[in-house]
């Protein structure tokens, strides 16, 4: 998959993946680049570089030999570790089944092994944390509407941050039922308004917004949409 990253953001990210794999005795087991930036998706100045860095233990010796090659990173190019030990990867997987699904499906190897070879998640799981997630966010964005009402602005950001992880918790449940998913998330959201039943076209709207167009609805169409996909894709 064709990267999309900066030439700044590009080689920071090649020296904290030299700098993971230089560390001695190796804390690390394998780092590896998941979400947007695995993806292929377009990296903005306000992205984040997601890093999931797998050690061979969580002493605090080792999370402190860490700590300058992340803070470089993070100066440089926003990255955003997540930090488990080997022994606790398969509970965590458990934990968060949709995230780490994203991640095994996605990822791309900066140092050591890939630490995710084998992780497997069953479908049941997959669908009860989704639909789980997807209940959690309809309680937040009623709250962050009644809270932001006042401001069209700030209640249409706040809808535009939610959307990516609403995106994949339906991609997440057209997979469990046996669904082709697509690659981009236009698509994505309007193969499962199709499936689940949803006007999909005010999200996909809303999703230009996040790429910085303009629309012309209120953040209440917006709002009223989410909201029906979260109940549909929650009742899937």
């Amino acid at each position: 998959m064709p990267t999309t990253l900066p030439a700044p953001v590009q080689d920071a990210l090649d020296e904290l993946a030299r700098a993971l794999s230089a560390l001695t005795p190796a804390p690390v087991l394998g780092a590896v680049l998941y979400g947007g930036a695995a993806k292929g998706k377009a990296h903005t100045p306000s992205s984040d570089l997601n890093i999931l860095i797998v050690l061979a233990d969580g002493s605090p010796a080792s999370l402190e030999r860490l700590a300058a090659p992340l803070a470089e990173a993070r100066r440089r190019a926003g990255a955003a570790p997540l930090i488990v030990t080997a022994d606790e990867l398969p509970a965590a997987a458990e934990a968060f089944p949709v995230k780490f699904h994203d991640i095994v499906k996605v990822h791309r190897v900066l140092a050591g092994r890939d630490p995710l070879e084998g992780l497997r998640i069953a479908p049941e799981r997959l669908k009860e944390d989704a639909r789980r997630d997807l209940t959690g966010l309809s309680l937040r964005l009623k709250r962050l509407y009644a809270t932001r009402a006042d401001r069209p602005d700030l209640a249409q950001e706040g809808l535009v941050d939610a959307l990516p992880s609403a995106v994949t918790d339906l991609a997440t449940l057209l997979e469990v039922a046996g669904k082709a998913v697509p690659e981009h998330r236009e698509d994505v959201l309007a193969e499962a308004g199709r499936h689940f039943g949803f006007d999909a076209a005010p999200l996909v709207e809303l999703l230009a917004v996040k790429k910085g167009g303009a629309s012309a609805r209120r953040p209440s169409e917006f709002l009223a949409a989410f909201l029906e996909a979260a109940a549909r894709g929650a009742r899937a």
